[in-house]
């Protein structure tokens, strides 16, 4: 479940609205997650990034586990998710290029 009234216009969630999600969800932020973001917490952009970063890496190891669905969640803000296949994608692509190079 997500609080839509605390999201913002660029579609980031505020950290008070993360938390009431995990604690509805009986959920908890992994260290390494929070570990990660502590740094970067006042710089909306750079959060973005990592989270964009951390989304594309989660695709990546799905798929190497051998799923061969993603289905991404937008929430109706499009641009993360958006963002993540393109860089997805393109290290999709430069592997299968590699695989190709390789054999």
């Amino acid at each position: 479940m997500s609080h839509s009234d605390t999201i913002a216009a660029d579609g980031l969630a505020s950290p008070e609205a993360y938390q009431s999600d995990l604690a509805y969800s009986k959920r908890k932020i992994p260290t390494k997650v929070t570990a990660a973001l502590e740094p970067i917490e006042d710089n909306g952009e750079v959060v973005r990034l990592y989270g964009i970063h951390l989304g594309t890496e989660m695709c990546k190891k799905i798929l190497a586990h051998g799923i061969m669905t993603l289905h991404l969640y937008t929430l109706n803000m499009e641009k993360s998710a958006l963002a993540i296949l393109t860089v997805f994608f393109s290290y999709l692509s430069f592997s299968v290029w590699l695989d190709f190079r390789c054999t």
